[in-house]
């Protein structure tokens, strides 16, 4: 494989990682966000991009469950699969999910919505997987 001089030439940097710099790279940030409803702050994590192909999957219409049903606690899934505590540990287990979805929709959409941006996950992405 060689490189143009045009694509050398519009790079802001030509060092080239290895695979081992990306498998060793941090690149999964967190923030941390004031939930005054609940007394404290939480921390939301990006998700693995496996992690996130398996909630996509959990949207997805399957065999059996109507559309309504998947889409079903999205917000709380989306959450469970984002909130971590101090080490990192997922706060929720999936028989938890469920509780999650019946905390005040004002907090969970707040939180859903802070979920969506730090994971790049836009409104068209999850209209999408309604649609699937």
């Amino acid at each position: 494989m060689t490189m143009t001089d045009e694509a050398t030439n519009n790079d802001l940097s030509t060092k080239f990682v290895s695979v081992e710099e990306i498998l060793e790279s941090d690149d999964r940030k967190i923030e941390v966000v004031h939930v005054p409803e609940w007394g404290g702050n939480v921390i939301l994590k990006v998700m693995g991009s496996k992690e996130r192909d398996a909630f996509e999957l959990s949207c997805i219409e399957k065999k059996g469950r109507s559309k309504e049903d998947s889409m079903l606690n999205i917000r709380a899934r989306l959450l469970a699969a984002c909130l971590v505590d101090q080490e990192g540990n997922l706060m929720f287990q999936k028989h938890q999910i469920d509780d999650l979805g019946k905390k005040s929709s004002a907090v969970i959409s707040r939180l859903f919505d802070k979920a969506q941006r730090v994971n790049l996950m836009t409104d068209e992405d999850i209209d999408e997987l309604s649609e699937i």
